[in-house]
């Protein structure tokens, strides 16, 4: 699909429409929408009176800073309502993701969130390194989170193995998948480097 701006321009009229206050599942995936349309549909969700949005799903649409912002500003807000949060195969980068762990931090209500396939291995080193301690610090700052999904972001474990100290003091994670990147998690659920034999 590809609704474009107009169709992201009616997306957020809906969101924004009193009939609608009962939506608690927006799945946008996979609609190319770029991060203009992104953020325009998004700031719908910024309105306190239309934060009734639970599930988000925005994968495949090709988003990068501006859309990390919104998210992180959706994540901030005291009447943030999201449980789950799909990001999967976009570009966003260790940058973004750094961001959008900060945002973690306080958030009160988050509990699934994928990130999956968004290449942040592929930023600069020091963007991985500095997004992995971040990650960390969310982890352990973090009181909701559940599940997380990293897989895909051909991250080193050299690079994951920053958000250890974190990881280690979380109570809240049940489940943290790290397919497609060279860590896993083992069976006692530490972070140990990939078995290459």
């Amino acid at each position: 699909n590809n609704i474009g701006e107009l169709g992201a321009r009616t997306l957020k009229n809906v969101i924004t429409s009193k009939d609608h206050s009962n939506l608690t599942e927006l799945n946008i995936s996979y609609n190319s929408l770029g991060d203009k349309s992104t953020v325009l549909c998004l700031s719908a969700l910024l309105t306190k009176s239309h934060q009734h949005i639970k599930v988000l799903n925005l994968s495949g649409n090709k988003l990068g800073k501006h859309s990390a912002e919104s998210i992180c500003s959706i994540l901030k807000t005291e009447k943030c309502k999201l449980i789950e949060i799909t990001i999967s195969n976009n570009y966003f980068t260790a940058f973004d993701f750094s961001e959008l762990c900060e945002a973690l931090e306080a958030n009160e209500t988050l509990k699934d969130l994928d990130v999956s396939s968004n290449g942040i291995g592929a930023s600069p080193v020091l963007d991985i390194d500095a997004s992995m301690e971040a990650l960390g610090t969310a982890l352990e700052k973090n009181e909701v989170l559940q599940h997380f999904i990293l897989s895909g972001n051909q991250l080193e474990y050299s690079q994951l193995k920053r958000m250890i100290p974190g990881l280690m003091k979380n109570k809240t994670l049940l489940g943290i998948h790290m397919g497609h990147n060279l860590g896993r998690i083992d069976s006692y659920g530490f972070l140990t480097p990939l078995s290459h034999d």
